[in-house]
Formats: structure tokens, sequence, C-alpha cells
């Protein structure tokens, strides 16, 4: 992969469905930059326990150290928390 490639693909956001990081993600995480991941509420969000562990593994996958995305579990938590929707 040259330097122009990898440029180009850690602009791109990701997104998947489901409540665990598939194989296919964690793959492209550990080969490629990324500009993140995007959780959304109705197709990867059980509970905030679930958030925390779905972070810890897409940091994982991308080679990320533990509590880089802390704000992000933060913000999906409270939202999966929130009895209006």
């Amino acid at each position: 992969m040259t330097r122009d490639d990898r440029a180009i693909l850690g602009r791109v956001m990701l997104a998947f469905e489901g409540d665990t990081v598939p194989p296919r993600i964690a793959e492209r995480l550990g080969s490629a930059p990324a500009a993140g991941v995007t959780l959304f509420l109705h197709h990867n969000v059980r509970s905030a326990e679930q958030v925390r562990e779905l972070t810890e593994a897409l940091q994982r996958a991308a080679g990320v150290r533990a509590g880089a995305g802390a704000a992000a579990r933060g913000a999906a938590a409270g939202r999966a928390a929130d009895p209006a929707d």
C-alpha cells in the first residue's frame, strides 16, 4: 500500500450493522487507517456496557491504545440510555 493509498483510506469513516465487530471491519482496521467508525443507535447499541466492549474491540483491531475512545464511549452510552428513543 502506498503512502497516498493510506492517506486516502485514512479519510474514510466505517460503519456496520450488529453489536460486535465483524471480521471484515477488524481486518480493515488492522490493515489500513480509517477516519473512524460510526456507531448507530438502532444498528449497533444495546447497552452502555456493550458499547464499551464494542469500542474496546474496535480499538484493539485498529491498534489504538486503551482509553483513546473514552469520549465516544461516553457519548454513545449516554445516548443509549435516553428513554426518549
